[in-house]
């Protein structure tokens, strides 16, 4: 069984002493989300694996967040000061993208807080389980055609808002209340410095319309 680290956990405390650790919500290779509590309200927090080789298809750190040359080549050449800053840039940047797109109005989780390797963000689900993600339910095709809209409708949003998601599938689209949620931001693309960021998009649609259509 996992834990959460202690340097993490410590951390988290430091800032909300009630702060407590519920469960896991779910394991993988780049972070795992954890059920925890705060003053009795429930949150969703996830925590990157300080291992995790993250795709540079939407990174655009070198260019345009880190300002020392240094830096960015130790970022490229995958030394340890280079890991650990790559992880806290993309903590920082999935929380500011998240943030952003929540506050236009996006199906995404609101985001509260977060540190070097984690983030805290609303907590999708109730006392009896998380929310399922969408490859995990059925839907009639009424609802099909429903959520197909509302999810293209999200995707617009996300571009009007210069993201791209990257890597939208029914894996990473939560179900819950009655309507999709999308998650897992870290590798968006941002539309200003990604010449590919249209072959992004295209696939995104493609990937939903193949699995609701």
């Amino acid at each position: 069984m996992k834990h959460l680290s202690k340097n993490t956990l410590s951390e988290w405390v430091k800032k909300y002493p009630s702060f407590e650790v519920v469960g896991t919500i779910k394991s993988g290779k780049e972070a795992d989300v954890w059920l925890v509590q705060i003053k009795k309200m429930q949150y969703a927090l996830k925590v990157y694996d300080s291992n995790a080789q993250l795709s540079t298809k939407g990174q655009y750190t070198e260019g345009q967040w880190i300002n020392e040359s240094s830096l960015r080549k130790a970022v490229s050449q995958k030394t340890k000061v280079g890991k650990s800053l790559q992880q806290r840039l993309w903590t920082k940047r999935e929380y500011y993208l998240l943030k952003k797109l929540f506050g236009q109005g996006a199906i995404v989780p609101e985001v509260f807080d977060y540190t070097d390797n984690a983030i805290l963000m609303q907590y999708l689900g109730d006392e009896n389980g998380f929310a399922p993600r969408l490859v995990d339910i059925e839907l009639s095709d009424v609802m099909k055609t429903k959520v197909l809209d509302e999810i293209e409708a999200g995707i617009k949003l996300f571009i009007d808002n210069g993201i791209v998601h990257g890597d939208l599938s029914a894996y990473n689209i939560l179900w819950w209340d009655g309507k999709p949620w999308v998650i897992d931001f870290p590798q968006a693309v941002d539309i200003r410095h990604n010449p590919n960021w249209k072959q992004f998009y295209d696939r995104d649609v493609q990937n939903i319309k193949n699995y609701l259509g």
